[in-house]
């Protein structure tokens, strides 16, 4: 694509509070390579209140789809119109759905860049990238940066953002701790972590720390939980406004806005939560945090904090069904979550963080390894002494007679990477084809004979081998 002089950029996110936090650094970067670059979020009615005071962009449109203003194809041309009338130079579109990659091609912006692994929508997009979704080496907000380099545009060192709080909410404690009742996986599942195992942690932590404040967020939705948490027996005194010196707990539930939310975790000395917005807004306040994976897919390498110090917890129990995240009712990931971890990570943190390599330590937490053998070789247990999950199929197993029974084990083991002992061209290619059905991530195959002898020699060829499949 020829390189064009663009001076007024619309990006297109209409989705969820953590979504729009994720393309802060891509603010940056474009102010960075041009400060009078005009920036126009397309938002969410979601995101709409906290976009609003992000010092970097210049307009919102707030999007007529998801607020069904769009309800014909007339309402839609209107809104073609509204676009066409701003004169935008690019479009980047994060939100890669039919009716926004056509939205940006009927609108004549000159520059369209989106996921060019999305094939039906590619053809509205004359700029781009992939988004290789079986990459395990890059984090949501990298891919979100890679969309900048399509157009010729240097990335820097641009992170997460927000603004300071804009409204200043009083609470202390030492240590005051966070917990938010998210969803597991999105609203849309309306699936939580059981109230029965924050409860537990809550337990736990105060014994670690009998003088904390413990602060419970969320929206009114949680708040029969954060009763019985804040209810449950043998432990007291429960209000923080009798002032005792023991712990306490701050029942918020439902009881504050978003700004005020956002002053409430800026304050904190360690937030807990799953992948939801708050958690978000705490990465990019760097505040420590004890991030827990309930579910299989999206990984924490994906969408884990990137920069703050965290301790990952993720659940302990194997799944035999498909990672149907967005609308899953099972419940085996989430009753499997560690409340000893949660409060050892708690413990962690405030003891001053973590030691680890960021970037490693989320790769270990999100990748579970399949090795087609006769048995495991000895470099599996140095694999799992990292973190890394490893299990075994059967060698005299592997072949396209046994593909059901193949697959069900990959399902199983929620399989990232698949390191064949044995050189099965044609079903590794099958593979390849039809895992995308029971995986959410496709997994990395390959075949490598080598006695290894290293596992950081081991781990640095499979992160080689991920980004060798990376498109850009």
């Amino acid at each position: 694509m020829k390189k064009r002089k663009i001076s007024n950029i619309l990006i297109i996110r209409p989705d969820a509070i953590g979504d729009f936090i994720n393309i802060t650094p891509v603010l940056c970067a474009i102010k960075k390579n041009d400060p009078n670059i005009k920036i126009t979020l397309l938002a969410s009615k979601a995101n709409y209140s906290i976009a609003k005071i992000h010092p970097m962009i210049d307009e919102i449109i707030i999007d007529k789809i998801k607020s069904r203003e769009v309800r014909n194809v007339f309402d839609y041309l209107n809104y073609v119109k509204e676009l066409k009338q701003k004169h935008f130079d690019a479009a980047l579109i994060y939100y890669n759905e039919f009716p926004y990659a056509f939205l940006a091609y009927l609108s004549g912006i000159p520059v369209r860049v989106g996921d060019k692994d999305k094939v039906l929508l590619s053809v509205f997009y004359n700029g781009g990238t992939h988004i290789n979704n079986a990459d395990q080496t890059k984090h949501v907000m990298e891919y979100n940066l890679q969309y900048l380099e399509a157009i010729g545009f240097n990335t820097g060192d641009c992170k997460l953002s927000l603004p300071p709080p804009q409204k200043d909410y009083p609470i202390s404690g030492n240590p005051l701790i966070g917990i938010h009742l998210g969803y597991v996986g999105g609203t849309a599942a309306k699936r939580k972590l059981p109230k029965e195992k924050y409860a537990e942690a809550v337990k736990k932590i105060f014994n670690y720390f009998p003088q904390a404040t413990i602060v419970l967020l969320g929206t009114e939705e949680m708040a029969e939980d954060a009763n019985y948490i804040y209810m449950e027996p043998q432990r007291l005194p429960r209000d923080i406004s009798r002032g005792s010196a023991a712990g306490s707990i701050l029942n918020l539930i439902g009881k504050t806005n978003i700004y005020q939310l956002m002053s409430i975790i800026s304050k904190l000395s360690v937030y807990i939560g799953v992948d939801t917005g708050p958690t978000h807004i705490a990465a990019a306040y760097g505040i420590p945090m004890v991030f827990i994976n309930a579910i299989k897919s999206p990984k924490p390498q994906r969408w884990a904090p990137l920069y703050s110090p965290k301790v990952i917890v993720k659940f302990r129990d194997k799944c035999p069904f498909v990672c149907h995240y967005a609308n899953c009712q099972k419940t085996i990931c989430s009753d499997s979550i560690s409340t000893d971890e949660v409060a050892n990570g708690v413990k962690q943190l405030l003891a001053g963080g973590t030691a680890h390599d960021e970037f490693l330590y989320s790769f270990y937490k999100s990748n579970n390894i399949v090795f087609i053998a006769d048995k495991l070789p000895p470099i599996a247990k140095m694999l799992e002494d990292k973190g890394l999950s490893v299990s075994l199929y059967p060698k005299n197993k592997f072949n396209v007679f046994n593909i059901k029974n193949i697959l069900d084990q990959l399902t199983y083991e929620d399989a990232t990477i698949i390191h064949s002992k044995v050189k099965r061209p044609f079903l590794f290619k099958i593979l390849e084809w039809i895992s995308p059905s029971r995986l959410l991530t496709p997994p990395l195959i390959l075949f490598n004979n080598k006695v290894w002898e290293s596992a950081d020699e081991l781990i640095k060829y499979y992160i080689e081998r991920f980004k060798a499949k990376t498109r850009v």
